[in-house]
């Protein structure tokens, strides 16, 4: 019989799951960047955050390229370029493109690939949407000379916005006293339950003998789910997740959260930053609102805001 899905489950464990041991990093500098919030704790909503003698010990040890999804026109992402510049310097920026390859072309002189993958451009869940491409093309431009520095990856759709100035800190922060490999939002364990994705998943035969052959968990028939418009992610989780063939027809939310899990990665939630985060539009949800929940992003907005 199946039974309701399990919203708490973010906070899942699983026997035999391994823990990471990287360090969190200080803030890094800004470049000069303006605060967001004026007169306002900086770890406002933040979670169990690090002494400010940790921070100082480990400051620089780790560095996050923010990987941007866009299908926009030039003037547009020049627009949102600027928003972002206030949390993050732009040589930690990557812009992964879905548009068209025209488009493409006219981008501002900015870090991007083309992600020419015609799953990203399907219907999201009938068809089963996938980020497999864009996983692999941001991988493969992280294995350019020169950017071994990266430690972690922040993905993010285009309405997707951060609204501190210290996002990566309140990342890094996170993950490590969640000791996550992964941090996705609103992340729950949705096997057994009548979760419509995992229900619809189930109709394909192939879908659960791939993670039976490939999984390196005592249960090889956990299946996660997670809103994929922003995510956090370890270098190795992130890059093991674009290495490994999509050998199913699986959608995003649904595959890139199970196949981090099957492959050995700890997998948890963003804890209180899920108010501002929803896959629709949440009635009178503004920036100034999500700054004043304490949020640290905000989704969907759709149009950027003419100042940070």
């Amino acid at each position: 019989m199946l039974i309701q899905e399990n919203a708490l489950a973010g906070h899942y464990s699983f026997r035999g799951a391994g823990a990471s041991g990287y360090l969190v990093q200080a803030s890094r500098a800004m470049h000069g960047c303006q605060s967001f919030v004026a007169n306002r704790d900086l770890h406002s909503g933040s979670v169990n955050s690090a002494s400010p003698a940790t921070h100082r010990r480990i400051i620089l040890v780790n560095r996050v390229l923010n990987v941007i999804l866009s299908h926009q026109s030039r003037d547009q992402l020049e627009r949102l370029l600027a928003w972002w510049s206030c949390c993050a310097p732009v040589e930690d920026l990557l812009i992964a493109y879905g548009g068209q390859e025209e488009e493409f072309k006219k981008l501002p002189d900015v870090s991007r690939v083309f992600v020419s993958d015609p799953r990203l451009r399907v219907d999201k869940t009938r068809k089963k949407q996938s980020y497999s491409g864009l996983w692999r093309a941001a991988a493969h431009w992280l294995t350019e000379k020169g950017r071994e520095s990266f430690t972690h990856v922040y993905f993010a759709e285009f309405d997707h916005l951060p609204i501190v100035p210290d996002l990566a800190e309140k990342l890094l922060d996170r993950a490590e006293k969640e000791r996550a490999d992964v941090l996705g939002h609103g992340l729950r364990r949705v096997d057994g339950t009548s979760n419509v994705h995992y229900l619809y998943h189930l109709s394909d035969p192939a879908f659960l003998r791939f993670w039976r052959r490939i999984s390196v968990r005592p249960d090889k028939e956990v299946v996660l789910h997670m809103v994929a418009t922003g995510s956090f992610w370890r270098q190795k989780a992130f890059m093991d997740v674009a290495a490994q063939g999509e050998e199913i027809s699986a959608y995003l939310e649904i595959y890139l959260p199970t196949l981090a899990h099957h492959l050995g990665f700890r997998l948890r939630d963003f804890g209180n930053q899920e108010k501002c985060v929803s896959t629709l539009t949440i009635e009178g949800m503004t920036v100034e609102k999500a700054r004043e929940a304490g949020c640290w992003t905000v989704h969907p907005i759709k149009t950027v805001p003419g100042q940070c």
